[in-house]
Parts: structure tokens; sequence; C-alpha cells
């Protein structure tokens, strides 16, 4: 979808239209699902935040008053309900498994070597703190700008830049450190 394309479908959303509504929840479902798998690591609890942004989403959807910033006002939704759900799931005690991330690239086609670093960085990724793993992956993998990140988050823009730096700090020594095992 078109930014221009999902400006339309929020104003005819927000005037009660179902299809375009339909429409704009269907073109942020997955990458609102993976950017919360990506903070929760667990397939069953990121289904149930998807669903509560969703209601979120459905209930806040009057109050965006610029249809161009839905697309990181949604993502600031998730990435709260998802810092929400792990803080819940803590209080409840459950574990959260590690092995739960599916944004690895399908190995097949790849170069073999390139298969294992991407899977090793996503590992790596997986071990940031949150708030750093956060703007890491909206900035990298949903390739939002550094403001969007932040307009997202509901940072200001200096807090998004340095949570990037000091994500890309922790990778930078985990690679280098690596190195080293390897040589």
């Amino acid at each position: 979808m078109s930014p221009h394309d999902e400006v339309i479908d929020v104003l005819l959303a927000q005037s009660g239209d179902i299809d375009a509504l339909d429409r704009l929840l269907r073109s942020i479902q997955e990458p609102l699902f993976l950017r919360v798998l990506s903070i929760v690591r667990e397939r069953e609890l990121a289904e149930d935040v998807v669903q509560d942004v969703f209601i979120l989403l459905l209930r806040k959807l009057g109050w965006l008053r610029d249809p161009r910033h839905f697309r990181a006002w949604a993502f600031r939704i998730a990435v709260r309900e998802a810092v929400r759900g792990i803080a819940k799931e803590k209080r409840g005690a459950r574990s959260t498994p590690d092995d739960v991330l599916e944004e690895v690239p399908d190995p097949r086609g790849m170069d073999p070597l390139r298969a294992i670093a991407s899977a090793e960085l996503v590992e790596l990724v997986r071990e940031l703190p949150v708030r750093s793993r956060a703007v890491l992956t909206l900035h990298y993998l949903d390739e939002l700008s550094l403001a969007e990140v932040a307009e997202a988050l509901d940072l200001p823009i200096g807090t998004a830049k340095s949570r990037l730096s000091y994500g890309l700090g922790i990778l930078r020594r985990q690679l280098r450190a690596e190195e080293r095992l390897i040589d």
C-alpha cells in the first residue's frame, strides 16, 4: 500500500468505512506482529499483544490528527503494548522461550556463509536490551527513519539516536569478541 493510499484509507476509516479499516489493518498486521514478536520473543504472547493493539487502534483511530503518521502511531502503540506484555508475563512468572524469532531469512537460496551470519546477527540482536532492540529493529528492519522511530516510541529524537548507538555498540563489541574467538 502506498503512503498516499494509506492516508486515504485512514481518512475513510475515520469516517466509518469498514473496508478501508480492514485494508489498513491487513497492511500493518505482519510488520506489527514481527515487531512485537522480536520484542516479546514468544509467538503466543505476540499474537495476544497484536490483538490488543488492533483493539486500541480501533478505539483511538478517530484521535489520530495526521493520517500520514498512521504507521508510526501504530508502531508506537505496538511497542508500548509489547513492553507491557513482557511486564505482565514477568508478574505472572510465565517463562518466555528464547527460541522464537521468526524473522531469520530463509537460508535456502542464500549464500551459506551469509545465512549463518544472518542467523547469528538475529541472535545477537535478540540479546540486546528491549529499548535498544526496539529502536534498532524499527530503524533497520522496518526501515523507519530515526525521526519516525522516535515518534513511534514517543521519544525525543536524541534518545532514539542514543539507544540506537548503544545497541550498535553492544553488537560491535559482541562481533569483535566472536572474531577473537575464531582467530
